[in-house]
């Protein structure tokens, strides 16, 4: 409180003091202090002027209660005797700012349902392909298991088929190559880069290091010995392919129980051989007969048919001696016979067309090579007078490298090593 308003309050309760004439009634006179209600004030000989927030010091003391907030500047110090107390509410106004941060962390859990449309795919050994084209689940395949001429794409309601893993019998023979992906005991695969040769009714093997010979057993078809064999072939995996003059079969390496796949179509056919899948761009090797005039057919079966399909030949002047094998990257080789020349040629041709490419050489002193099969390097030729021949597939060069005694009909290897 500044000096004016004290001074100014004092006049205003002396005046009405003096007027009222009355003392009682909340107001109390002495010589030096007025006492008014709900204010107090000390009044001394000491004045001061200053900046702060205001201190007292003297003799004198005030003590004071109130509520509120208030900034002001001056200062003031006093001195005088007395002392004086008082009670009050006061108010101010003020200015400030505040600043505050803070971190939280929350978890919840929560619970939600929905509905939705998708297809829904086959595993292993659920039902796939017929009417509603229900498709298998990603690296399954859809495998028709039933006899009849009837395949699960065609959208047929009795066209269904099973979803299995590619060798689901485990047999290292994957589908489509294994005809029986169910079976473990079939089709009984032979070895990679094993040359298999045959009689018109027994199989053997023939190791092109050792140049020796070994009997695996006749051809039979349900227990019965099967006759006239006339040539056989492997696949990649080692599947024995075999055909007689009327039927197409497949072979157990071991057994050599023969399972009858289709009868072949009216005609002479002499050679059998498969074509790599990778020089083809196929699925699968392409199975090919010969015929005697050196006619190329691609063959599938359908129900209980080979089917042939012309896919070319040899072209004019040659014809086919017996047999062909085709190794993926070593070539295609066959043995034909050339017009008007009684010896049997070696020749290379196109695996897509049978077209010839290339003669490697004559077989001089032989026109029967009814078996042939190779390495990457040679060509082995077994001849029906019962001589296995070693001819080098750049130079042309025959060597007789074994004499079995043995009526070769045909021969045969894997179509990668």
């Amino acid at each position: 409180m500044t000096r004016k308003n004290i001074e100014r309050n004092i006049f205003l309760f002396v005046f009405l003091f003096v007027a009222c004439g009355e003392t009682e009634k909340g107001f109390v006179k002495s010589n030096d202090i007025i006492i008014l209600p709900d204010f107090a004030a000390v009044i001394g000989e000491g004045e001061g002027e200053g900046e702060g927030e205001g201190e007292g010091e003297g003799e004198g003391e005030g003590e004071g209660e109130g509520e509120g907030e208030g900034e002001g500047e001056g200062e003031g110090e006093g001195e005088g005797e007395g002392e004086g107390e008082g009670e009050g509410e006061g108010e101010g106004e003020g200015e400030g700012e505040g600043e505050g941060e803070g971190e939280g962390e929350g978890e919840g859990e929560g619970e939600g349902e929905g509905e939705g449309e998708g297809e829904v795919k086959s595993g292993p050994m659920d039902p796939c392909g017929g009417v509603d084209q229900k498709l298998c689940e990603p690296g399954l395949i859809c495998y028709d298991e039933k006899t009849e001429d009837c395949d699960p794409s065609d959208g047929v309601s009795d066209c269904l088929g099973l979803c299995i893993w590619p060798d689901q019998d485990e047999d290292n023979v994957p589908y489509p190559a294994d005809l029986w992906p169910l079976d473990p005991n079939l089709p009984g695969p032979g070895k990679l880069g094993i040359i298999y040769a045959q009689t018109s009714s027994a199989l053997y093997t023939f190791d092109p290091s050792t140049k020796s010979t070994y009997k695996v057993g006749n051809f039979k078809q349900e227990a019965e010995d099967l006759s006239s064999v006339t040539d056989i072939a492997l696949d990649r995996y080692g599947v024995i392919y075999a055909i007689t003059f009327s039927a197409l079969y497949t072979c157990h390496s071991e057994t050599v129980e023969c399972t009858f796949l289709g009868t072949l179509p009216g005609g002479s056919t002499n050679g059998l051989t498969l074509i790599p899948n990778k020089v083809i761009e196929a699925e699968k090797d392409m199975l090919v007969a010969i015929s005697n005039n050196g006619d190329w057919y691609k063959v599938e079966t359908k129900g209980t048919d080979a089917i042939f399909t012309s896919i070319g030949g040899y072209g004019a002047g040659y014809s086919s001696a017996g047999d062909v094998f085709s190794i993926q990257d070593v070539g295609t080789y066959a043995a034909v016979e050339k017009a008007g020349i009684v010896t049997n040629y070696l020749v290379e041709v196109d695996p897509k067309t049978g077209a010839l490419i290339k003669e490697v050489g004559p077989i001089t002193g032989y026109s029967s090579v009814w078996g042939l099969a190779g390495t990457p390097e040679n060509a082995f030729a077994f001849d029906a007078s019962g001589d296995v021949l070693s001819i080098n597939l750049e130079t042309g060069t025959v060597e007789v490298v074994a004499a079995s005694g043995l009526a070769w009909w045909g021969a045969g290897v894997t179509t990668r090593l």
